[in-house]
């Protein structure tokens, strides 16, 4: 079959499945040739986020950036307001000061990501990485924190308010001046290495079991469990 033909197939099945033409906003990384050729018929951008490349400051709210690789990118004060960033490689990124308020940060890689100051109110960050990150001051009210990884993670001066931590792993977390009110922390681990608030450290371990080697996991409440079952039965 000569080669124009099927390059006219090609193109023709694009036409049947992608609008030709569409707003500006980039077309971000899918994998494949197809995906170049949508992106051109589309007349936007196609893209790949490079390690270490700038993106300080971009509007990027609600962007669909799932699975994207950005290690090592530089995201400091970017706009990430509800963006799709499920299973993203943000490895090493910086997103000091970022708005990510509402984001899908399930599974994602955040490993060594300097987060100091980021938004992240409400975030789900369910499963995710986040060994030796930084969220100095970092807003975490209401966030999903369930079965992540906080390992040796730095959260001096963060507020956890109303956080949930069930299963996470807290290893080696310095929380020592984090606010931790109303925060979920049933099923949680931490070790020796940990630093709890002053004023929660005798509570928490009270709650805890050794599970392992050096490694505690906080159990319910039964005390404040015992105090609900008592309370007045709403009328």
């Amino acid at each position: 079959m000569p080669a124009d033909s099927f390059g006219r197939q090609v193109l023709g099945y694009i036409a049947r499945t992608e609008p030709p033409f569409c707003s500006p906003a980039p077309v971000w990384p899918r994998p494949g040739f197809l995906a170049m050729l949508r992106a051109a018929l589309a007349f936007q951008p196609y893209r790949r986020v490079w390690r270490g490349e700038q993106l300080t400051g971009a509007d990027l709210r609600r962007a669909d950036l799932a699975n994207v690789a950005m290690a090592g990118a530089a995201m400091a004060g970017a706009d990430l307001l509800g963006a799709d960033l499920n299973g993203a490689d943000l490895r090493g990124a910086s997103l000091r000061g970022a708005m990510l308020r509402d984001a899908n940060l399930f599974r994602a890689r955040l490993t060594g990501a300097d987060l100091r100051g980021a938004r992240l109110r409400g975030a789900n960050l369910v499963r995710a990485d986040l060994t030796d990150a930084v969220l100095v001051q970092a807003d975490l009210t209401d966030v999903h924190l369930a079965h992540a990884v906080l390992c040796n993670a730095y959260l001096g001066g963060a507020d956890l308010t109303g956080a949930h931590l069930q299963g996470a792993d807290l290893s080696g977390a310095d929380l020592h001046t984090a606010d931790l009110a109303g925060t979920e922390v049933t099923g949680a681990r931490w070790s020796e290495g940990t630093w709890w608030p002053a004023d929660l450290s005798e509570q928490i371990r009270s709650r805890s079991v050794e599970v392992a080697d050096g490694i505690w996991e906080i159990r319910a409440d039964e005390a404040r469990d015992r105090a609900d079952m008592c309370g007045p039965v709403p009328v």
